[in-house]
């Protein structure tokens, strides 16, 4: 077994103990995720797999936004000067990203 297979398990344990296991899994068609090992492990914990079709992006709606969010709110806006550099700053946004959310109401100043 290649060993991002074994990589990819390994994360999916950890969540599935974590979080629970799911009917199913979504994902692209990424070889970590067709791979027949992850495929038969995934059989064996009674997951389903749910494969988004190529080229239908709008399948995954939550990564579309995400990447949406990345691009307009940090690619488009810095000038990265070295790699040390883009790892850092871009790191700080996923922080910022996934500990404090800010809501449509938030950013436009209006209220419900």
């Amino acid at each position: 077994m290649i060993s991002y297979q074994c990589e990819v398990i390994g994360v999916l344990q950890y969540l599935f103990a974590v979080r629970g296991t799911p009917e199913h899994l979504r994902s692209n068609n990424g070889p970590e995720f067709v791979a027949r090992s992850v495929r038969r492990w995934l059989d064996q914990a009674g997951v389903g797999t749910l494969f988004i079709a190529k080229g239908s992006p709008w399948e995954n709606g939550y990564i579309e936004s995400f990447n949406g969010k990345l691009r307009d709110e940090l690619l488009n806006r810095e000038l990265f000067l070295s790699l040390e550099e883009a790892r850092w700053v871009i790191d700080r946004w996923r922080i910022d990203y996934n500990h404090h959310p800010v809501t449509w109401f938030q950013a436009t100043g209006m209220s419900l």
